[in-house]
């Protein structure tokens, strides 16, 4: 059986979704996202190991997607306990029960050093930091025997993007406003089908590796003409610098210095490993980018 932590955000709903059938979620409380679905459903303290405990089995399939985002960079300890703690307590429940793990890490932990892309700790953003500390917990017990895939998506896009995410929500500013102000900066974005395909590619295969998933990289001020252009409403775009932004990060919620921060990374993430050991062919952008636009409307 799979076992889905986070399957209310966009990518486990999505996955819920492509898995279809013997599979058990387990989560915080009830949620209309996840009333959708037909599939076993536990109620709980992810936060407690008896629970995780009793609701994983020996033969079971985990996969870790529950995290928390921290946007604002404040709650360390919360962080902390969601990103860290969490993932401990089932990497712990895994390696004991012998169970398969696919933890959901992300391309934000990577940083590149003498060419190659490395997970570090030393990060500025609380977010990062403590998916490094977790992400490093659940590699060194790879080497210990745990039966496990680490994947680092990089920006999900896609449809049913419910609640929604940063990524969303950007797509939807775009959406509903002629004049944008924007940063200098971009990132690399993927299909959430893509993503959720490699999971289920890593959930199902016996590799134990780790894997940058990552699609098509675009400059922000870039994507936002093409929205306009797929939607045929032309956009004036006004770009901030990024001193400025950040010290205006109080009166313009569209920006957190965190999100500043991350667009001013590298975006030239390799997939050729997840294209070649995961059998992975990437979706069109523009069918991405149609698909979301669709959903958010």
């Amino acid at each position: 059986m799979y076992i889905v932590t986070g399957a209310s955000g966009h990518i486990g709903n999505n996955l819920v979704r492509l898995l279809n059938g013997n599979t058990k979620i387990l989560l915080r409380k009830k949620d209309p996202i996840t009333d959708l679905f037909s599939c076993k459903k536990a109620y709980g303290n992810l936060l407690d190991k008896d629970f995780l405990d009793q609701h994983i089995n020996p033969s079971d399939t985990i996969i870790h997607l529950a995290g928390l985002i921290d946007l604002k960079n404040k709650d360390y300890q919360s962080s902390y306990d969601v990103n860290v703690s969490m993932t401990t307590y089932i990497v712990d429940i895994a390696l004991k029960k012998k169970c398969r793990l696919v933890y959901v890490s992300s391309s934000d932990v990577l940083v590149k050093k003498n060419g190659e892309y490395r997970v570090c700790e030393d990060q500025k953003s609380i977010y990062a930091k403590t998916k490094a500390i977790a992400t490093n917990y659940v590699l060194n017990k790879m080497k210990e025997g745990l039966n496990a895939v680490v994947l680092y998506p990089t920006a999900v896009v896609g449809a049913h993007d419910y609640k929604p995410s940063k990524t969303g929500e950007q797509i939807k500013r775009v959406l509903n406003h002629r004049f944008l102000f924007y940063i200098r900066g971009g990132y690399n974005f993927i299909d959430v089908k893509d993503v959720c395909k490699a999971i289920k590619v890593a959930a199902d295969s016996n590799i134990n590796d780790d894997f940058i998933i990552s699609g098509y990289p675009y400059k922000i001020g870039d994507l936002f003409k093409h929205i306009g252009k797929l939607t045929q409403k032309r956009k004036f775009l006004i770009c901030v610098p990024k001193w400025l932004a950040k010290a205006s990060t109080v009166i313009l919620r569209n920006f957190t210095p965190t999100m500043i921060d991350v667009v001013s990374r590298p975006i030239d993430f390799d997939n050729t490993k997840m294209k070649e050991k995961l059998q992975i062919t990437l979706t069109p952008f523009d069918e991405t980018l149609l698909e979301t636009i669709a959903f958010l409307k």
